[in-house]
């Protein structure tokens, strides 16, 4: 029986596949999270299964491009924002804030140049 607290309990056993190092199977693993979330209504969580791929996606830069994460992370913000549930965004913003500082990413432009 599906609850609105599957998606979260799946996605916490992704961030464990993560951690023993199996990124692929946790990204197979979160793609089927967000379609039983979609099938379910379960959209409410919908910000932060898109968040957690999108820091996975991040860490295989090999197979996933940075444009491919922020555009991630801008769908799952525009989600949130949708839906009206702040508390993703709150952390959708922080990782779209992390990725600006992240190597090889171009500094904003209103930030001074650090040398």
């Amino acid at each position: 029986m599906e609850t609105p607290l599957c998606s979260m309990l799946h996605t916490e056993y992704v961030s464990g596949l993560a951690a023993l190092r199996l990124e692929p199977l946790a990204l197979e693993t979160l793609d089927e999270i967000h379609i039983n979330a979609v099938e379910h209504h379960d959209r409410w969580y919908l910000p932060e299964i898109m968040r957690v791929k999108a820091q996975l996606m991040l860490s295989q830069p090999h197979t996933h491009a940075l444009e491919e994460v922020r555009k991630m992370l801008t769908q799952a913000l525009d989600i949130a924002r949708q839906d009206g549930t702040h508390f993703w965004a709150w952390r959708i913003n922080a990782d779209l804030n992390r990725l600006k500082i992240a190597p090889g990413t171009p500094a904003p432009r209103h930030c001074p140049a650090v040398h």
